[in-house]
């Protein structure tokens, strides 16, 4: 299966591997209605129709960090907090739980130079840590799974992940928050987080349509649907996980 991104967004990359996503359809506010729009803002909400989830749109810090930011805002919703901190966990945080349980990502300056602090990953290696058995992977996910995701039974639920693969580059993750059923032009549209920055300043949250997520039926830009994160059912908030490092402990 490929995707085709609708939108201009960044790909997660390392230095060597910068790459911009040249995008082919880019669905603009104006299109959609100026009330689907203000949907996207503010607290939970559903109907048969529209639902978004309320949420911090994070950014990543790190080239190759997409994974441990999407898996934050996912985190985020679920209120899984840091049984050692109390307060919800930071991108640098899971990645020191996923990737360096005895160095401290935090405390470097970012973008870092270390190492051991910018290797690429995946979100099962957060979710098998904090919440393991309590969610799903697997391929692109049909429109009714996606509204039952968002918002199931016409109540809020959760986000779910979906990665993106660039031929020539590395995967990339994205957060999908929201959806716009039969929008104006007919189609079925994701409401999505990127989590990149371009300049000064984020990029990369906007409208995919479903048939480019699932099919890859845009032009031009081609990926391929690397998988899914989903159906999280939060049951138990395990508090079993390495405490953080040593204040300040970095590698060479």
């Amino acid at each position: 299966m490929t995707y085709k991104v609708g939108l201009s967004f960044w790909t997660c990359k390392t230095a060597r591997m910068a790459k911009r996503a040249l995008v082919s359809l880019l669905i603009v506010p104006p299109l959609i209605g100026i009330s689907a729009v203000g949907l996207l803002w503010g607290a939970d909400q559903c109907n048969p129709t529209k639902g978004v989830l309320e949420g911090t749109h994070l950014i990543q810090e790190e080239d190759v960090w997409c994974f441990v930011t999407s898996s934050a805002e996912v985190l985020r919703h679920l209120d899984v907090r840091d049984p050692y901190t109390g307060s919800h966990y930071s991108p640098c945080r899971l990645y020191n739980v996923a990737k360096t349980p005895q160095t401290d990502c935090c405390a470097v300056t970012h973008p870092t130079g270390v190492q051991a602090c910018k290797e690429l990953g995946w979100p099962d290696e957060v979710f098998d840590v904090l919440i393991p058995g309590q969610y799903k992977s697997g391929g692109a996910l049909g429109w009714p799974e996606i509204k039952e995701q968002i918002c199931p039974g016409g109540e809020p639920g959760h986000p779910f992940i979906y990665v993106a693969h660039p031929p020539g580059g590395i995967p990339h993750t994205y957060t999908a928050i929201g959806f716009i059923e039969d929008a104006p032009l007919g189609q079925n549209i994701l409401y999505v987080h990127s989590h990149e920055t371009v300049g000064a300043g984020p990029m990369g949250s906007g409208f995919v349509d479903h048939t480019c997520y699932f099919e890859g039926a845009c032009p031009n830009v081609t990926y391929t649907h690397d998988g899914d994160y989903y159906d999280f059912r939060l049951r138990v908030n395990p508090t079993s996980i390495p405490p953080p490092p040593p204040q300040g402990l970095r590698v060479n």
